[in-house]
């Protein structure tokens, strides 16, 4: 049989939606992450698992660290690392309209 990846949890979440920007965000320097859903339970624990393959730990733990070195991520950071564009700018052309 062919060699089977050691998954890790790196960091589980409230919700695949928070989870996913994470596991972008490590994917971006070449660090293999996905998303596992977690089931969820009477007790409202997170729902959602970032993985990395067990040698890439230490380095999705170090990527992530310096990551949030300023503290939480800003919800324009994080549409940022999911959509790449900035927050604010618009996806179709602006028509601008200079009617005094």
């Amino acid at each position: 049989m062919g060699n089977t990846r050691e998954w890790r949890v790196l960091l589980t979440c409230p919700d695949l939606a928070a989870a996913t920007p994470v596991a972008d965000y490590l994917n971006l320097p070449d660090c293999p992450a996905f998303v596992a859903p977690v089931p969820p339970s009477f007790n409202l624990t997170p729902t959602a698992a970032v993985l990395v393959p067990a040698e890439f730990l230490p380095r999705a733990q170090h990527i992530w660290s310096t990551a949030n070195i300023l503290g939480d991520l800003t919800e324009g950071e994080l549409e940022f690392i999911v959509t790449g564009k900035l927050p604010g700018t618009l996806s179709g052309s602006h028509k601008h309209d200079d009617a005094a």
